[in-house]
């Protein structure tokens, strides 16, 4: 098995730390997530449809997640204030529900206003160092990538190995996006670390 060896430069907003391009994915998100992402009307999106995406926010949520509901009506919130503002980030739900039934009931019952999909059908993306990778586990997660895979900011601390609260690292995005189009993550480089990702780590 081969271990790919990676360099992690991260700024810090706030107390959520930021890590950009880590892991290094091997495709666009685009392309990783053409066909497996619909939007609010159950649409299936298409690699070319969501190529029109500078900026992809992932939020992980269940159902059954007590914490999850105040964090759902900030991010619709956060989502309607955004989506006039016309900026080029795609906010996506990944629905952790056990079945895919709650999953649909929880749809309905949030009525989301953006893309969503089902956990299960990402999970081999995970094995690839894709996009679905940057959800170190539990709910609710926020995690923010560039098109082209790089992370801009994860509730995953890369550096002490342990995640910020869902709030704070919500708060570190919505900052992050205020400033587009003139965000820029290489302003406030904070320190780069080196690491070894085997495939083996990327399933647990």
């Amino acid at each position: 098995m081969k271990t790919l060896h990676l360099i992690l430069p991260l700024i810090v907003l706030g107390s959520t730390v930021i890590a950009i391009g880590s892991p290094i994915p091997s495709e666009p998100i685009p392309k990783q997530l053409g066909g497996k992402i619909v939007d609010s009307k159950g649409k299936t999106l298409s690699e070319t449809d969501l190529g029109t995406y500078d900026y992809f926010l992932f939020y992980v949520s269940a159902d059954f997640c007590a914490a999850c509901k105040p964090m759902t009506r900030e991010i619709i919130d956060f989502y309607n204030r955004t989506a006039q503002k016309k900026v080029k980030v795609a906010f996506i739900l990944i629905g952790r529900d056990l079945e895919k039934e709650s999953h649909t009931e929880y749809l309905k019952k949030n009525e989301f206003p953006f893309f969503t999909s089902y956990w299960k059908d990402l999970v081999p993306l995970r094995t690839h160092f894709r996009a679905f990778w940057y959800w170190r586990g539990g709910t609710p997660y926020f995690y923010l990538l560039k098109k082209d895979g790089s992370c801009i900011l994860s509730q995953y601390d890369w550096k002490t190995e342990k995640a910020a609260s869902p709030g704070e690292t919500l708060n570190s995005i919505k900052e992050w996006i205020s400033r587009l189009p003139n965000a820029d993550c290489r302003s406030t480089l904070h320190y780069e670390k080196s690491m070894a990702i085997s495939g083996a780590e990327a399933k647990k």
